[in-house]
């Protein structure tokens, strides 16, 4: 990713990842994080739910099938974003406001793969990103309200 940079060795992060079986990992701001475009505490959430901000920019994928298919899940709900939100419906209305939220489609839909559609997941660091969560793969369905 052209806006990251690497100023310390992260080689024990591949060797820990392998250690735990991860297919896929992820950075998110946790409010220690440091960035030139404001404080580690603005940065760490959304502005308007709070919702913990991914950094999708730069993943960490095993070689592996599985890691294909949620590389491939992710990007259909990335182009399901940019289609639904011109939608009049409650979908096209959930998607716009996680676009809006995640100011980004590829954050809006990371979060929402991550979170399996249960986005208020993301309010608390403990429980979207910060351990090791087993993903379901299979197609994601809206719910029935």
């Amino acid at each position: 990713d052209s806006d990251m940079v690497v100023v310390k060795p992260f080689g024990h992060v591949f060797e820990m990842l392998t250690q735990l079986r991860v297919d896929v990992a992820f950075s998110y701001y946790d409010g220690t994080r440091r960035v030139p475009w404001g404080s580690p505490e603005e940065v760490a959430f959304t502005k308007g739910k709070g919702y913990v901000r991914l950094q999708g920019g730069m993943l960490v994928m095993r070689n592996s099938i599985e890691a294909l298919r949620w590389f491939a899940i992710w990007d259909s709900l990335t182009q399901g974003a940019l289609h639904y939100k011109e939608e009049n419906s409650k979908m096209g209305e959930r998607w716009r406001d996680l676009l809006a939220e995640f100011k980004g489609p590829s954050q809006a839909s990371l979060a929402f793969l991550l979170t399996q559609g249960d986005v208020e997941i993301m309010r608390s660091a403990s429980s979207c990103c910060s351990v090791v969560r087993t993903i379901n793969l299979e197609p994601l369905r809206e719910r029935s309200e």
